[in-house]
This record gives structure tokens, sequence and C-alpha cells, in this order.
């Protein structure tokens, strides 16, 4: 990296962490989203300002993107960062909320593409985000820029030893004749691991992850998991075959209105990612007797597939209605986010 010009060499460094901060920002976004909206439709849309003006919640998620911003420049603490991303996010996803308004000439929320728009983005920032983190070079300078991070932790908090053992093992795919490795392995060495924190957080998330580590070895607990997906792709399925069934009703007259068009193309594309979704799952299935791993990561492209595919059609047909199955493949994502981090430590 020493031939590249500054900006670049800076620019191609990235944090270690960066794949799950992007993501918590893009969990938060839709979740806000979809707050947000369930909020309103039970509030019957209100508005805030009185007779004379109409202050947007649009303004709010800004509010939230900016304070997100304004953390992340003043404070050197990890945890910042972590806060930044889900805060941003949030932020982002009311912002986003209103596009309707932005969008179309009369200044209307409730403009029909908007949710499938609104999805759009959502799939484009996955596969943005997505790039991001696969791209972080791992290079002897990235990997002692990432270590130097984790360390720095020592000073602001305490320094656990899982971000300790993390900087380790950055420092081993360092540079070894650099000066600085061999001083941080050892300052790292004489840094004693802090007792366990009594925070609550702290002690529901080591309860979490004992429990789990409990069930992967109950032979239930993986006949459950399959259960779970196989009721999810197949309730998906049944609901786009019955869109195309109600469709195949509708009068000969009707079929060649630009509506009936578009709701056609909305119903095909519902069925096709369901169909999509399921064979994520069989493939899935297939591959959780070899490796809960693998298993669990088919089972998370499929949920990928339904939230960013699958539900920008189905909001275009629904709005409201498809928030039940939109939720449910969220808290699937999270799930799954989780039972992969355990797994990928368990075989660390």
């Amino acid at each position: 990296m020493a031939g590249l010009n500054p900006f670049r060499r800076h620019m191609l460094v990235l944090r270690s962490d960066a794949g799950g901060l992007l993501e918590a920002f893009l969990v938060a976004a839709v979740t806000a989203f979809l707050v947000m909206r369930f909020a309103l439709a039970v509030a019957e849309y209100p508005t805030l300002g009185g007779a004379h003006l109409h202050i947007a919640h649009m303004l709010w998620g800004g509010l939230g993107m900016m304070a997100a911003v304004v953390m992340l420049l003043v404070s050197l603490s990890r945890l910042s960062a972590e806060i930044a991303a889900v805060l941003g996010g949030a932020g982002f996803g009311v912002f986003i909320d209103e596009l309707g308004k932005v969008i179309s000439r009369d200044n209307n929320y409730f403009y029909r593409p908007t949710v499938a728009l609104i999805y759009l983005i959502f799939v484009a920032l996955v596969l943005v985000f997505r790039r991001i983190a696969a791209g972080a070079r791992r290079s002897p300078s990235a990997n002692l820029a990432n270590a130097l991070e984790l360390t720095k932790e020592a000073v602001i908090r305490d320094l656990d030893s899982e971000e300790k053992q993390r900087a380790l093992a950055l420092l081993t795919r360092c540079d070894q004749n650099d000066p600085l490795v061999a001083a941080l392995v050892v300052a790292l060495g004489r840094i004693a691991a802090p007792p366990p924190s009594p925070h609550w957080v702290v002690r529901a998330r080591r309860a979490l992850d004992r429990t789990y580590r409990r069930l992967v070895g109950r032979i239930w607990f993986g006949r459950l998991v399959v259960t779970a997906f196989v009721a999810a792709s197949l309730v998906a399925l049944i609901e786009a075959m019955r869109r195309v069934a109600e469709l195949a009703e509708t009068p000969d007259v009707s079929l060649h209105s630009m509506a009936t068009s578009a709701q056609q193309f909305a119903q095909a594309g519902s069925l096709l990612a369901s169909l999509a979704v399921g064979g994520l799952v069989v493939a899935g299935i297939a591959v959780l007797r070899r490796s809960r791993l693998d298993a669990y990561r088919w089972f998370l492209r499929a949920t990928l597939v339904s939230i960013f595919i699958g539900q920008v059609f189905a909001f275009y047909l629904e709005q409201l209605e498809a928030l039940i199955g939109l939720t449910v493949s969220v808290l699937f994502w999270i799930t799954l986010r989780y039972t992969i981090h355990e797994e990928e430590d368990m075989i660390a």
C-alpha cells in the first residue's frame, strides 16, 4: 500500500467489524421504518404542528442521522460506533419513510410505489454494504491498524478477553519485523483481563451464549430450526399462490389496464421469490447434518431474499398487511446472525 496516494491508502484501511456495524445500521433502518409505519397507522396518521404547521417525521430522522455523525466525530470509543450505527440506521429508516412526499407531485405520503421503492433502496444498500465488507483489505497494515483500534479499548474502557484475543490474532497476521507489532504483543500480554462486568446487559448476553451452547447439542433443537424455516417458506409460498389465483379470477376486460399489469408483475415476482426462498431453505436442510454453520448461512440467504426481494412485491400488493411477514423475516435475520456468530466462535 506504500505506493498509493494518501487518500486511497487511508480509505482502503477498513475496520475489522465494518460488516457488523453496517448490518446493525441496516437492521435498525428496517426496524425503524416498520415501527413508524405501524405507529402512524394505529394513530390514524396524526399531524404535528397545529393548524398552520406540519412537522414531518423526516426531520426527526435527519436529527437521528446527525446525532450519529456527531457521535462518530467527537468520540474515540468503539461503543460509540456501535451506538451510532443503530442510531444512524434508525434515523435513516424514519427519514426514508417519507419518500412518497418527495417524489410525488401532490406531496402524497401514500403514493403507492413508495414502499416498493424504499425496499429497492434497502436492496441496493445490502449489496453495497456486503461489497464494502467483503472488500476490506486484510493487509498487514490494515491488521495492525485494527489491532491498535482494539488495544485502545484498554484505555477508554476495560479490554475484555475476547477483544484481547482478537487483537493478538490480528497481530499474528502483521509484519513481524515491524517494531510496533512486537511492542503491541508485549503490551497486550501485560494487560490483565478484567473481571466479568456486573452490568445486566453483559450478564444477559453471557447467559444467552451459555443457553445456546447447551441447546445446540439437543436433537430437537435442529428439528425446531428446520420446522420454523420450512413453515415460514410454506406460508410465503401459499400466500403467493393465493395472490396469483385471485388475479386469474379477474375479468378479462380489466387485464389491459396498467394497474392490473403491474399487479400481475408483482404477483409473479412474489411467487418467484417464494420459490427461491423455498429452494434456499431446502439447500440449508440438505447440509444441516454435515454443518450447522453452512445450514444457517443458507437459511440466512433465504431470509435476505424474503426481506429484500419478496417483500418488495408483497408491499406493493398489500402495503400494511405485509408488515407482519416482514417483521417475522427481520426477527429470523437477527436470530440467524447471532447463531452464525456463535457457531463461528465455537469453531474458532
